[in-house]
């Protein structure tokens, strides 16, 4: 697997290294979750790109609102963990700032300072939909509305619907300089090595996320 390096994904990742979970080796109950997240190929895309509109479809259903199990401990070495579950349920202002000065920055940097103001538009509304998905997803998972399977495919649907909406605002070139993903890869493929989960406790070495 290649290095990840387009501000497309470090925009997940970054997000995520306050709402991602740990990404660790499973425990035997969650393997089955992850091995069983098809490999999406980026070609052909005919009936795969059904399968990944379900599954981002998937990602953005409403998390429900009854506790349904007995919820993971907050994990305390992870205090963004704490932020997002404690937060409220759109994202804070000053979270989706940040995130898109960075972004904005990098487009800045990849495609000069007149690339159009749709385009940036467009591209901040996936982020702040991707903040704001994957949060509630992380906030059911610690309150125990869903469990480690469900926040897995969620976080999956998540990362497809920000790379459908992104793919849709830029061109094919564009797509692939800024994501470093070629148009119709699915992200999560590129972000959780084979045998990893979210949402485990962590293991020696294994971090929240972070900068790509």
């Amino acid at each position: 697997m290649k290095a990840r390096h387009g501000l497309g994904l470090g925009a997940i990742v970054v997000c995520g290294a306050f709402a991602l979970g740990a990404i660790t080796a499973p425990a035997p109950a969650t393997t089955a979750a992850v091995a069983a997240t098809p490999a999406i190929p980026a070609t052909p895309l005919g009936s795969t790109a059904s399968a990944r509109s379900a599954s981002a479809i998937a990602g953005r259903r409403a998390i429900p609102s009854v506790r349904r199990f007995t919820p993971p401990p907050i994990p305390a070495e992870d205090p963004g963990i704490a932020d997002i579950v404690n937060g409220p349920d759109e994202p804070a202002a000053d979270v989706v700032a940040a995130r898109w000065d960075d972004v904005d920055r990098r487009l800045d940097e990849l495609f000069g300072a007149d690339l159009p103001a749709d385009k940036r538009a467009g591209i901040r509304v996936a982020l702040t939909t991707w903040i704001r998905d994957h949060g509630r997803a992380v906030r059911g998972y610690y309150r125990g509305s869903i469990d480690q399977t469900e926040l897995t495919e969620r976080v999956h649907g998540n990362m497809l619907g920000y790379a459908h909406a992104v793919e849709a605002t830029l061109t094919r070139e564009q797509y692939r300089t800024f994501m470093d993903l070629e148009p119709g890869e699915d992200p999560y493929l590129s972000l959780v090595p084979p045998g990893k989960t979210v949402g485990g406790p962590m293991g020696d070495g294994d971090q929240h996320g972070g900068e790509p």
